[in-house]
């Protein structure tokens, strides 16, 4: 049902508009126009008042002011984002003079009622949650407020700014403005409204639903890590708020994906244990900081000092060890490498290295190969294990090759090289390769890689043949 406006009339003494200077100097055609103006319409009227097509609008007609009013009490979104859009517009331009400015600012302030109840808003979780069964959660909003927040970013900080509406309403879906620009990945808005929040008002819901208990703002803000620090800064500086409970091991599974050890300590002294979540949900919890985490390894120091140990694999999964060298974090694998005792971890994450075609493959090679030298005996198998990488390292690199032909092949030779290098660095120089490698190397159009590989036999040979 449409609701009414308040009726404007010729009152100047009217509290919108004060301020405001009125001085008709010329009748502008869009108090009639404006109905059919759209957001391109409205930015060409503002360059015309720009470029002097019309007379200096150093004041605003008190009649365009009505009319624009009135247009943000229609019923449509659309309609009303015309209107705000032009206010908007209006305060921005340097011909406006700084009352009509602060005339605009204070009409803006004195329609938040107005628009609170035009548009079926709620205040905050209190005021909304008593008429949780009237919410029309299962539509979409239709309320000015949202639709700004949803399609134009800048309208709505102007209503932030201004003050005509708060960061802790909610709209009549029951969403509050946070939950709303979450998920619709308007995370400056979101941010912005945490900001404006009060830590008890981020403890709220972000979402009343009938019958469903909804995750809270603070909840909500837990999968992502400037919304989450900036609620952290809120909520742990009060002393009264009780936290220990307020996110459950899945959220603080997501949280270790960003934490850092200060975060940690902090949330420990809160009654929030990350290393707890982390031992019970071990693989899950690991994995997801290996993958994600930006700097890892101050965390993995606190989580070590916190009894909390790298898991082995289960059922073939993969492990953090196996991730972090997959992706070429090549710190992380360096950590992890001398705080697993998985073997065959190990042996995956130099198979791996040793075909794939990157630049930091190499050193997660290297240091991996440190390690298994580290723990498997020089003799062992006669080399089999080394030599099966270094066939790797030239069948992969073969491989590569012939796929991209002649483009980036210098840099494939080159990584091979060096590969061949490290791995036979760690057997003191006595590595064979096969002759069907280096007539691969050549088959691919690997010169450089097969001269390499041939010198290298020739000079083993030669020290094998003084041995």
């Amino acid at each position: 049902m449409t609701k009414a406006g308040p009726e404007i009339n010729g009152d100047y003494n009217n509290p919108a508009f004060s301020g405001i200077h009125v001085l008709i100097s010329q009748q502008v055609l869009l108090i009639e126009a404006f109905g059919n103006m759209d957001n391109r319409d409205i930015d060409k009227f503002l360059l015309a008042v720009q470029d002097g097509s019309f007379q200096e609008f150093n004041v605003l007609d008190y009649d365009l002011l009505s009319g624009i009013y009135q247009k943000l009490l229609v019923q449509q979104p659309f309609e009303s984002h015309k209107a705000l859009h032009l206010l908007r517009s209006l305060q921005q331009q340097n011909l406006i003079a700084d009352e009509l400015r602060h005339g605009i600012t204070k009409f803006l302030q004195w329609s938040r009622e107005l628009l609170l109840i035009h548009w079926g808003l709620y205040t905050d979780y209190e005021h909304a949650f008593p008429s949780r069964h009237d919410l029309q959660y299962a539509q979409p909003p239709t309320d000015l407020v949202s639709f700004c927040i949803c399609e134009c970013s800048d309208c709505f900080m102007e209503l932030i700014r201004t003050g005509a509406i708060y960061a802790s309403y909610y709209n009549c879906a029951g969403q509050s403005l946070f939950s709303l620009a979450f998920r619709a990945n308007k995370m400056d808005i979101a941010r912005e409204l945490l900001h404006m929040m009060s830590p008890e008002q981020i403890l709220k819901p972000a979402d009343i639903v009938p019958g469903y208990c909804p995750e809270t703002i603070f909840q909500l803000a837990a999968s992502h890590k400037d919304l989450f620090n900036t609620c952290w800064g809120k909520v742990e500086s009060d002393p009264r708020l009780t936290l220990s409970d307020t996110l459950d091991h899945c959220r603080r599974a997501s949280i270790c994906q960003f934490a850092t050890a200060e975060l940690a300590i902090s949330m420990l002294g809160r009654g929030i244990n990350l290393a707890s979540t982390v031992k019970e949900y071990a693989l899950t919890a690991w994995n997801g900081i290996a993958l994600h985490h930006p700097d890892p390894e101050p965390l993995f120091n606190w989580l070590s000092r916190h009894e909390c140990r790298p898991p082995p694999s289960q059922d073939g999964l993969d492990t953090p060890l196996i991730i972090t060298a997959r992706h070429d974090r090549v710190k992380e694998t360096n950590w992890l490498l001398y705080h697993s005792c998985d073997e065959r971890e190990r042996w995956i994450c130099a198979m791996e290295a040793a075909t794939r075609q990157t630049d930091k493959s190499v050193y997660v090679l290297e240091i991996v190969m440190k390690r298994i030298c580290l723990s498997v005996p020089a003799h062992h198998s006669e080399m089999g294990w080394v030599l099966k990488i270094a066939h790797n390292v030239v069948q992969g690199t073969c491989n590569h090759a012939r796929e991209c032909k002649l483009e980036g092949v210098d840099i494939v030779e080159r990584r091979a090289i060096q590969k061949v290098g490290c791995i036979n660095a760690f057997v003191e120089d006595s590595l064979l390769f096969p002759d069907s490698l280096l007539s691969d190397a050549r088959e691919a159009n690997l010169p450089n890689l097969a001269d390499f590989l041939q010198i290298h036999n020739s000079e083993t040979r030669r020290t094998m043949a003084l041995v």
